[in-house]
């Protein structure tokens, strides 16, 4: 069982310049070619915000507090781990303490008999029929919490596809923290997390997926 429509993105939180996000330092830290920055889409560069996209394979937004990085393209998963790792080589000495590494997936149902099938699994109706004349789910979302390894917890979300139909979305947030976010001196703990994780926080969601739908 393979999404249809598959993406995933990295959300860093800390204290970031987002000036200096922007294709030419990225070509000039061989990030990426001289020619993807060239033609990048540069949207904004500003004190406050940076964004742009590169081709069909990332777009980066860049806040104060936020660095979030995201692909729709399953091809370049580990190219974007690659990027934003690299990226931060570079920026070690920024503060930064929390990292949630995401996965969309937009699966297609072959009919809406089992697509009803799905939602009534996950959150039964009979109690809301009492309350509602037609009562539809129109999102669930459970959490777990992490009981070893780094702080955080694997949060996952599903709810109809709006790209596919009859569709389920399913998105899942891996998330992560250091011992002292709020106090991070850099981003090098914040890394290492992200090195070990990032494999099973992508790939290893997807049997949540088949348990859901199937």
């Amino acid at each position: 069982m393979k999404a249809e429509l598959s993406g995933i993105n990295i959300v860093i939180l800390g204290s970031f310049n987002p000036k200096i996000f922007q294709p030419a330092w990225f070509a000039a830290n061989e990030l990426i070619r001289k020619l993807e920055a060239e033609e990048a889409d540069t949207e904004i560069i500003h004190n406050d915000i940076s964004i742009f996209r590169i081709g069909d394979w990332l777009r980066l937004e860049v806040t104060r507090d936020r660095f979030n990085a995201s692909t729709e393209q399953e091809a370049y998963f580990e190219v974007l781990v690659d990027f934003v790792l690299g990226t931060f080589s570079l920026l070690s000495h920024t503060p930064a303490g929390i990292l949630g590494i995401n996965r969309a997936m937009h699966y297609r149902v072959k009919n809406e008999k089992l697509w009803h099938e799905i939602g009534d699994k996950l959150a039964p109706k009979e109690p809301w029929k009492l309350l509602m004349r037609a009562p539809g789910l129109t999102r669930v979302e459970m959490q777990d919490i992490r009981v070893d390894g780094p702080k955080g917890y694997l949060r996952v979300r599903v709810e109809p596809s709006t790209r596919i139909t009859p569709g389920i979305f399913i998105n899942t947030n891996d998330h992560y923290e250091v011992d002292d976010p709020k106090n991070a001196m850099g981003c090098s703990e914040l890394m290492e997390i992200l090195n070990t994780n990032w494999k099973n926080s992508i790939y290893g969601v997807g049997d949540i997926a088949k348990t859901i739908i199937g």
